[in-house]
Order: C-alpha cells, then sequence, then structure tokens
C-alpha cells in the first residue's frame, strides 16, 4: 500500500511540474506576433518584383507591376515603384514606419503632375493603386499598435486576435492564423468597427529564401465589393543594398 502511494505521488509530482514546464513556455499573442516581425525582418535589405492583378464584380481585369525595397533599422522603410501599366509608370509610393509610431508616414509621387504628396490619415485608409489593399497595409504597423491576444492554437497553427489601441483606426479588430514552423500567417482577416468583415488575406505559397520564410502568392478578397487581388512576387532579393537617403522623398521622383 505503501508503495502504491508513493507511485501515486510521484506520478502528481511529474504530472503538475509538466504542466508548470508546458504554462510558462506557451508563448503570449505579442510574442507570437513579434517571433513573426523578427522572422520576416531576417534579412534587413529586402528588394522584390511584384506582380497583382484585380478582378471586381464583374470580372474585369486589371493588372499592376512594381519594384518594391524595404530596409530594417531602428526604423522600417519601404519605396514601391510602378513600372506597369504605363498610365501608373514611376508613380511611387514611399513609407517609414518609425519606432514607437503606429503606423507608417506616407508619400506618393505623381510623376503626370512631378509631385511628391504626403498622405493623410484619410488618404492612408484609401485602395493603394485600385488593389484591395489601402495604403497604410503596404505601410506596415508596428507591434505597439495593437493589443494582442492568443486566442486558440493546434500543433500546426496559432490563431492571434490583434486590437488596434487606436480608435481612429480602419480596422477594429485582425485576425491572424500563424504557421508554428515558419512563422507566417496564412490567413488574416480584417474586420470593420461595425464587426463586419472588411477583406480576407490568403497566403496560397510560402518559400524558404536563404533562412526567411516568404509568402510569394497571396489572395485578398473584400467581400463587401466581391473584388479580388492576386499578388505574385517574381523575384526576391536579399543582398541589395540601398542607401537610407534612396527612401526619401526625392528618392521618390528618381
Amino acid at each position: 500500500m505503501q508503495k502504491i502511494k508513493y507511485i501515486f505521488t510521484y506520478f502528481c509530482a511529474v504530472l503538475v511540474a509538466t504542466f508548470c514546464i508546458s504554462a510558462q513556455a506557451e508563448l503570449s499573442g505579442k510574442e507570437i506576433m513579434m517571433k513573426v516581425e523578427e522572422q520576416s525582418r531576417l534579412h534587413k535589405n529586402q528588394k522584390f518584383n511584384v506582380f497583382m492583378r484585380i478582378v471586381d464584380s464583374k470580372n474585369r481585369e486589371r493588372t499592376r507591376y512594381f519594384t518594391s525595397w524595404k530596409k530594417h533599422q531602428k526604423n522600417t522603410y519601404s519605396l514601391a515603384r510602378f513600372y506597369k501599366p504605363v498610365n501608373l509608370k514611376n508613380t511611387g509610393l514611399l513609407s517609414v514606419l518609425e519606432k514607437g509610431e503606429d503606423i507608417s508616414e506616407q508619400w506618393i509621387y505623381l510623376p503626370a503632375f512631378r509631385s511628391v504628396k504626403k498622405l493623410s490619415s484619410n488618404d492612408k485608409n484609401k485602395s493603394f493603386m485600385g488593389t484591395d489593399f489601402s495604403n497604410s497595409d503596404i505601410g506596415g504597423r508596428n507591434i505597439d499598435a495593437d493589443i494582442h491576444k492568443l486566442v486558440s492554437q493546434d500543433k500546426k497553427y496559432y490563431v492571434v486576435e490583434s486590437y488596434p489601441k487606436s480608435k481612429q483606426d480602419n480596422y477594429a479588430r485582425i485576425v491572424y492564423k500563424v504557421h508554428k514552423k515558419v512563422l507566417v500567417p496564412v490567413t488574416v482577416k480584417f474586420y470593420g468597427h461595425d464587426g463586419k468583415l472588411i477583406k480576407r488575406l490568403k497566403n496560397k505559397k510560402i518559400i524558404k529564401h536563404k533562412g526567411m520564410y516568404i509568402a510569394v502568392s497571396s489572395v485578398v478578397h473584400n467581400p463587401n465589393t466581391d473584388s479580388t487581388t492576386y499578388v505574385k512576387i517574381n523575384k526576391l532579393e536579399t543582398d541589395i543594398v540601398k542607401d537610407i537617403s534612396f527612401f526619401s522623398t526625392r528618392g521618390l521622383k528618381l
């Protein structure tokens, strides 16, 4: 009887210890999103050739081709410059996400007017060149702009709900389904202040490039307009180093 009691006591102790270790090891929503960010910034200098195809509710198509450069330092800099179609050629969008700020400051260059315009808060929520992305989506957001909560997980995925702290934000809730192994969201759902779904992003193909995982084929659907944007990254380079002066209003015009 004493031996049985000892075994039972030992089993309970192991069970409690295992539970404690497991509880300590569980990541918070913010920690998961920090890992997602760190993974996406593994290479400090990135260059993409991007193709977008927009299909509206009447099945009419438009295409967009642009090159995007990113530089991750204390702040994050990105510059997108279009080369097709002809009417958008050399149009550029500059985004600077400063540490401590919620969302990017952004400027657009319109070659027809040879002018650079700083985007207002309202402009940032508008469509990025007719796509289902907003200008703000392209610029990105800081981790601390949102409150992140881990709502569920299984062997393959985390589900994190993020709530923007600013009431002026275009989104009231963003839900990420993050692949545990590669630390890239496989789906992202964006909800408005009325609780309705604004759009849903699905990353259909994720590849590994020099140790960094990246989505190279994605689809965004807006159920309100029944519009869909298909995104494909045709080329990714991580050894193209641009001076910080490239990411400026002057660099927009080059």
